[in-house]
């Protein structure tokens, strides 16, 4: 049996929690499916803090949340593409920032979903949803 009867602080006072005797395998019932595995991104703890990184540099240089103000969905991508473009040519860092050019590139690339997703969504304005429109032929199709 786990004993979960342990001390804790919380406003600088100790507070003494109830104990209980629960079976060590018995797992809490949970109705999580068909939700996402949010879990999953804990995987990744130093793209994490790189990913920190540039949020507090971005909070230093423009405003805390300011990214969360629409932006043209191309002014996003060509980040996306600068970045991507230093970190195929080996350059890590940002010499701006200091901070590598993946965790910029990570950043964009979720601030770029976000807003692709907000449009599906409807909860922006198509407006900022200035991709061309291309129509592309595959080779085959010309036979």
């Amino acid at each position: 049996m786990a004993n979960l009867g342990k001390k804790f602080k919380e406003a600088g006072e100790i507070f003494d929690t109830v104990d209980l005797d629960i079976p060590d395998r018995e797992e809490a019932m949970r109705a999580n499916e068909g939700k996402p595995a949010l879990s999953y991104i804990l995987t990744f703890p130093r793209a994490l803090r790189g990913f920190t990184r540039v949020c507090e540099y971005g909070e230093e240089k423009y405003a805390k949340y300011n990214y969360l103000k629409p932006a043209p969905v191309t002014q996003h991508i060509d980040c996306v593409m600068r970045h991507l473009q230093s970190v195929a040519n080996s350059h890590d860092y940002d010499q701006e920032s200091a901070c590598l050019h993946v965790d910029a590139l990570v950043w964009n690339v979720l601030r770029l979903s976000e807003t692709i997703h907000q449009i599906r969504d409807r909860a922006l304005s198509c407006e900022w949803d200035d991709r061309p429109e291309v129509n592309v032929t595959r080779l085959d199709d010309d036979k």
